[in-house]
């Protein structure tokens, strides 16, 4: 599955070298099917898609705040974004919505650290912020087995 994320990242930067990428990870997106990485790799993992998808990329590298990304990215592969132009007023929240598959449970606290950050950064914003939620898997999908 790194290979497709590599191949892609590599894609992106080819032919749409003006464009921020703003990936989610979802059902089919780590190592197996419905699962997030395993303690032991979630470290591993993440670096690489880290620095593909976002210190690789020329305009994620140079209009999005990386430090801002990376604390939460590394923990789960959720992130904020808020929109470079200098005017704007809206943030891109991208979860990580497989930690929520029920496959996941022996990771839960991975589940509770996610939607606790979605609370704050909710909560907690400026009143003139306005959000994206973003993510891929709809809450309250299924896997069907068979």
């Amino acid at each position: 599955m790194e290979q497709v994320h590599y191949n892609f990242s590599t894609l992106v930067k080819k032919y749409l070298p003006n464009t921020l990428f703003l990936p989610t990870f979802g059902n089919n997106d780590f190592k197996f099917h419905y699962q997030s990485p395993s303690p032991d790799y979630k470290n591993e993992f993440y670096t690489k898609l880290f620095n593909w998808w976002f210190t690789s990329n020329p305009v994620n590298s140079q209009k999005l705040d990386l430090n801002l990304i990376k604390q939460t990215f590394m923990m789960g592969g959720f992130y904020r974004v808020n929109l470079p132009q200098a005017s704007s007023n809206i943030s891109i929240l991208a979860m990580n919505t497989i930690s929520l598959s029920i496959k996941n449970v022996e990771y839960g606290s991975e589940q509770e650290m996610q939607l606790q950050w979605l609370e704050d950064q909710l909560s907690t914003a400026e009143s003139h912020r306005k959000f994206i939620i973003v993510n891929h898997i709809y809450y309250g999908a299924q896997q069907k087995d068979g």
